[in-house]
């Protein structure tokens, strides 16, 4: 329709067993917006997109969400993004997001439905908050493994279990997130297995972390 409540669901064939009732909601409840001491990376909206289905896909699923400027005032269209909640975590994880600052519409892919928020992105100062996720990652889900609140030109660097490195990327779009599509620095796709993660901010302090890659 093209309105401020759209919201659309691309769903593959597929991507459920049978046929499914999948029932959505959007709302505007500002209690919702990530809690500025737990995740000062992201500044939320209070728009509330919430998914409902008796199973979860088995296929990556696109989601489209149309806002209005009202409903992002003050922020930068080009860092916004969707985020899942993750009850587990009891915390908003972002999605790999593309923004249509013309059309006001946000795309993004998930594994998952639940909870989706309208997010803006913004880069930290400190490296010790940098996270990645999912963590496990299967790569039946898709989707990549996403880096979560990196500071500004963060650099990154991936290295397999006994120390070669397979990839390096710098966050130039200073948004604090960077989603990794686990291809080395040749292009080819890297095997399963765990790595090891090296985020390093501009003055020389890193945090290391490891990551698991399940097939």
């Amino acid at each position: 329709s093209g309105t401020a409540q759209e919201v659309k669901i691309e769903i593959p064939a597929g991507t459920f067993a049978s046929t499914v009732t999948v029932a959505v909601a959007r709302k505007t409840d500002a209690t919702e917006k990530p809690k500025a001491d737990k995740q000062p990376n992201l500044n939320g909206t209070g728009v509330i997109i919430e998914i409902t289905v008796p199973v979860q896909p088995v296929k990556t699923v696109t989601l489209t969400v149309a806002f209005s400027n009202a409903e992002v005032t003050g922020m930068n269209k080009n860092n916004l993004a969707l985020a899942r909640y993750n009850s587990t975590r009891g915390e908003w994880e972002l999605l790999p997001s593309t923004v249509d600052t013309v059309n006001n519409k946000i795309t993004a892919t998930t594994t998952q439905f639940s909870k989706f928020q309208i997010v803006e992105k913004v880069p930290l100062s400190v490296v010790d908050k940098v996270f990645t996720y999912p963590n496990p990652y299967y790569v039946s889900k898709g989707g990549g493994i996403n880096f979560a609140r990196l500071p500004k030109d963060a650099e990154i660097t991936i290295y397999t279990i006994t120390g070669e490195k397979v990839f390096e990327a710098t966050e130039t779009d200073n948004d604090g997130y960077y989603n990794w599509d686990l291809k080395n620095s040749d292009g080819d796709t890297v095997a399963s297995g765990v790595y090891i993660w090296i985020v390093k901010d501009t003055d020389g302090n890193k945090k290391i972390g490891k990551l698991a890659i399940i097939r």
